[in-house]
């Protein structure tokens, strides 16, 4: 189907969902690193198997462009190779990224908004089920 394994995404996301584990453990009073049941953020299953396949005939399409946006064009490197990025246009070779390919701006709000919506979904998955006992 034309799909590769890109190693270097794969290992992006496995670290991610990782320090996002452990940041919820050391810090349970942060909602932000908790999920929908107030539980800290376990995504287990990510950091062990997630597997990231790119077809990259379709991924260069024009009307995929947007979901490569960063916050970005490249500024340089830090510790342990880490990329940086600055807003594009800073530079005379640099055209401005288009405002449709700006990553999303969420709020806290929206994501306490979330979080409220799964509570209330869990809450009635569990008085569904409670009631299908009786």
């Amino acid at each position: 189907m034309g799909f590769k394994h890109s190693q270097y995404l794969t290992d992006i996301v496995r670290q991610r969902a990782k320090e996002e584990h452990y940041a919820a453990r050391a810090n349970p009073q942060n909602t932000t690193l908790q999920g929908p049941d107030g539980d800290p953020i376990n995504a287990q299953h990510i950091w062990l198997t997630m597997q990231v396949f790119v077809n990259p005939a379709v991924a260069s399409l024009p009307e995929h462009a947007h979901l490569m946006a960063e916050t970005g064009c490249f500024k340089g490197r830090g510790d342990n190779n880490a990329l940086y990025h600055q807003p594009c246009g800073l530079r005379a070779e640099e055209t401005t990224m288009p405002p449709e390919f700006l990553p999303l701006k969420i709020t806290p709000e929206q994501d306490e908004e979330w979080k409220t919506r799964m509570r209330r979904h869990i809450e009635e998955a569990k008085a569904k089920e409670a009631a299908s006992k009786n």
